[in-house]
């Protein structure tokens, strides 16, 4: 098998990266410069095509290398360009443009560009069989059938994802190849979306299809569409990132975003269907773009949009990419206006539609992914009708039996959207997602008890006192904190305060539980606001429990949940990093001070001396100060009382 095919062929659960690696690995390029290449942001099969020698010569990979990659990319590429037809969106001539300077700055337009002029070759090669000539067609049966013939017959390949499973839909369900290869011609054959505008031309706003391709159930389009390869989308948190004190941020929406792409022809078999309409007339509706229905959909425009942020980032511009959104966020508005122009300029050049309805000019409050973003405030904010919406629906579940799937599909939206401005919200919403992917039908019911009740209870007490806004966060986390536990204590410091738990005196019940972190979190709340905390710990159990969100031991639960609503109500975020005994030296010794020798070395190098007795009572309870009197000897006014 040729390297490409074998690279095309590669298992699906491999990532990109995993790609790239056998990639170079197959055209004799050492490891070191594929380190480097995904390095520099070439982290993909999409993102090597765009390759060229003025990004190279500024790395660190030798001469020689250099040349070696560019070989392999053009001959990898240049191979895959005649089996490139409609895996993107065709390029179209523009009559409007975007390159007037704005505020005195030159916008760079893109048409020199190596990257763009690369891309739009490949948007340019057309399909051998203009599948248009075929669903218009008004020629002789012979004609039709000759069309029809070689559409069944083409070689050809496009946007692979549907294509892999043209063998297996011949024999193990012909009928899905079947309503694309009638060839009765009484029969009118239309592309679907063409077909809609044309009978609902009255229509406000616009089509949007939406094809169902899970049904029939175990013979639709999505069950044998092959596996998704796992990708990692951009959130609301990766633009809240960029934020900085008055900045300027821009958006910019695409328009009928996966009608830009066109799927290759093997697809476009499938992709249709045949129907009687009340006027007896029977029509044959063909898909030639990527259809709202297919679970392939969003995997695949969200690689092409990841390919615009790498052009974007070349171009010296950040942007956050969600499917269809764009995020542009810049220190001036002169700048951010650039970024904002040129962006546009390449969406267009690359053969997108934009949204200019919903295209927001650089400013310092916008709304993204349905989250308010303030740089003059520093804050991100809740819509104030969305807000009082998702109360509504929390004060009803909270009333509630039983719910159904689709309605606990709803509600796990809201409060997923919700926790991009509650610390710690995503907490109390897994056990709701894991009840949901147990029921199979939509009017499917759950009891609403347990676990699930406990965390809709969470949410539904918390809400009712949130007014919706929270500060951003501190980009430097604190990170002089760390805690310890054993089986007779806990312990932890923060800067110069600490604190000490005997669990024998204070929690005879929670011996074993190591909460030593909600101790913390009680004591340092008011000081971690609005911040990232990052806590050192020796336990890999309690690191992995605590960065999970998540515990089996239902009275460890309880403890998690009263830890995220401080870290919801003081607005700062935890993550727990596993650091070896050794190096926990503080922590580890403060959890130990019932141990003689541990306390009296505790108290010689790291207290002041003299040493009173109210000097230690603020660092634990009136019990563990008894029980450490009792042991230790020679502090003025021996007493806690």
């Amino acid at each position: 098998m040729p390297e490409n095919e074998h690279i095309a062929h590669a298992s699906s659960d491999m990532s990109d990266i995993e790609r790239v690696k056998i990639w170079a690995a197959s055209k004799k390029i050492n490891d070191l410069t594929a380190a480097e290449l995904i390095k520099l942001g070439y982290d993909s099969m999409e993102a090597l095509s765009l390759v060229c020698p003025a990004d190279l010569t500024k790395s660190k990979i030798p001469i020689g290398q250099q040349r070696l990659v560019l070989r392999a990319v053009k001959a990898t590429f240049s191979m895959n360009d005649a089996n490139s037809a409609g895996t993107l969106p065709e390029s179209q001539p523009q009559t409007e443009t975007n390159d007037v300077p704005v505020d005195g700055v030159p916008v760079q337009t893109g048409s020199n560009d190596l990257y763009t002029s690369e891309v739009i070759k490949q948007l340019q090669t057309q399909q051998s069989v203009p599948l248009a000539e075929l669903l218009n067609a008004t020629n002789t049966n012979k004609d039709v059938q000759g069309h029809i013939s070689s559409l069944g017959n083409s070689g050809q390949t496009g946007t692979n994802d549907f294509d892999s499973v043209n063998n297996i839909v011949s024999w193990k369900d012909p009928q899905i190849f079947l309503k694309s290869s009638f060839t009765d011609v009484s029969i009118i054959y239309h592309d679907i979306v063409d077909f809609v505008q044309m009978h609902m031309s009255g229509t406000e706003g616009g089509v949007r299809l939406i094809h169902d391709c899970s049904r029939p159930a175990g013979r639709a389009v999505n069950d044998f569409a092959g596996e998704i390869s796992k990708q990692k989308f951009q959130t609301i948190e990766d633009a809240i990132k960029l934020v900085t004190p008055n900045c300027y941020m821009s958006k910019v929406d695409l328009k009928a975003a996966y009608r830009s792409v066109k799927i290759s022809e093997a697809s476009q078999k499938v992709a249709g269907f045949r129907r009687i309409f009340p006027n007896g007339k029977e029509y044959t509706l063909f898909d030639r773009k990527l259809p709202f229905g297919s679970k392939l959909a969003p995997n695949i425009f969200h690689r092409l949009s990841q390919a615009v942020r790498r052009m974007m980032s070349r171009r010296g511009f950040t942007t956050v990419a969600y499917l269809d959104d764009f995020f542009i966020c810049e220190k001036t508005k002169s700048r951010c206006r650039e970024g904002m122009n040129l962006l546009i300029t390449l969406l267009r050049a690359l053969g997108f539609s934009i949204s200019y309805s919903k295209v927001v000019d650089p400013c310092q409050q916008l709304t993204f992914l349905g989250v308010e973003i303030d740089s003059s405030k520093m804050e991100v904010r809740l819509p104030s009708k969305k807000l009082a919406e998702l109360k509504a629906d929390l004060a009803d579940f909270s009333k509630r039996a039983h719910a159904t799937k689709k309605q606990l599909q709803s509600l796990a939206g809201k409060l997923n959207w919700a926790s991009a401005v509650v610390r710690g919200g995503r907490v109390f919403l897994r056990r709701i997602i894991n009840s949901i992917t147990r029921l199979k039908r939509d009017w499917h019911k759950t009891n609403l008890k347990g676990d699930i009740a406990d965390d809709i209870l969470w949410w539904h007490n918390f809400m009712s006192t949130f007014n919706g806004k929270s500060l951003i966060l501190d980009r430097l986390p604190l990170i002089s904190v760390a805690t310890d536990a054993c089986r007779s204590g806990a312990g932890g410091f923060y800067e110069n305060d600490w604190f000490y738990v005997n669990w024998g005196k204070d929690f005879p019940f929670a011996s074993n539980l190591h909460i030593n972190e909600l101790e913390a979190a009680k004591r340092w709340a008011s000081a971690w606001r609005n911040k990232r905390v990052i806590i050192f710990c020796d336990n890999a159990a309690t690191v992995n429990c605590l960065n999970k969100c998540t515990s089996k031991n239902s009275v460890l639960m309880s403890y998690l949940r009263e830890l995220f609503w401080l870290s919801a109500k003081y607005n700062f975020h935890i993550k727990t990093l596993h650091i070896a005994r050794k190096e926990n030296i503080l922590a580890d010794t403060i959890s130990r001070l019932h141990v003689r020798s541990m306390c009296e070395s505790f108290m010689r190098f790291y207290l002041p001396c003299p040493l009173y007795v109210h000097d230690l009572k603020s660092h634990m309870s009136g019990n563990s100060l008894d029980f450490l009197l009792s042991r230790v000897t020679g502090l003025q006014g021996e007493s806690s009382s």
